[in-house]
């Protein structure tokens, strides 16, 4: 699980981070 849940949270950070990105966008656009 362990294993797991770093290569979750490895694929989950970036998208987290895009996600922030695009919704900033979207508010000063």
């Amino acid at each position: 699980t362990c294993v797991a849940l770093r290569i979750g949270g490895d694929k989950l950070q970036p998208l987290l981070r895009e996600m922030k990105n695009n919704l900033r966008n979207k508010r000063y656009a």
